[in-house]
């Protein structure tokens, strides 16, 4: 993957309906002239990290990181875009992300004849994949669905606590609109 594909990776595995409105990424020009990048950390994994470099060689070759916990912020020279994304993923998120523990609900397709999805727990593997970390015991009124007429049609007796995954696997996800939620879907 390229850094803008690792970035929209990052981005959506952060989304869960609720921090996609609060937060996320902007890529804004500056008038000395460059760029400035921020990218929300609150509520991730990389939440309460920091990270901070300088380099200033002259007027047009510089750049500023600083990463405070809640925001990382990337400032280069007008041909150093890509640097900045570099800086984010390699040198913060990358490492970080490795030791984090912070958890990420995701969903697995239950086989059935309809769309039903159950909880799973993961942590961060890198920017684009998960590590699956506990696979709970549902109940039915846990499950998720992307339909709510969908929820008429779930039999209970057909529906077993048997996972496709076990705890360890990594796996990517998918970025489903359901019928009351946003969720990351294994795919």
């Amino acid at each position: 993957m390229n850094k803008i594909e690792l970035i929209q990776q990052w981005y959506k595995n952060q989304c869960d309906g609720e921090w996609e409105h609060i937060y996320g990424v902007k890529i804004e020009t500056l008038d000395n002239p460059g760029w400035r990048v921020e990218i929300s950390l609150k509520d991730t994994c990389l939440e309460n990290k920091s990270y901070s470099k300088e380099i200033i060689v002259d007027d047009n070759n510089w750049m500023i990181i600083n990463a405070d916990g809640e925001i990382f912020k990337g400032y280069w020279d007008t041909s150093k875009l890509d640097l900045i994304l570099e800086e984010f993923i390699s040198s913060f998120a990358i490492p970080y992300i490795t030791e984090s523990t912070s958890l990420y609900t995701l969903y697995e397709e239950i086989d059935t004849d309809i769309k039903v999805y159950k909880k799973v727990l993961a942590r961060m593997h890198n920017l684009d994949s998960f590590e699956i970390v506990s696979i709970p015991v549902f109940e039915l009124t846990e499950l998720v669905v992307l339909d709510i007429n969908d929820f008429e049609k779930i039999q209970a007796d057909k529906i077993r606590q048997i996972s496709r995954y076990q705890v360890g696997d990594i796996v990517q996800c998918e970025l489903v609109t359901m019928f009351d939620c946003i969720g990351l879907v294994i795919v």
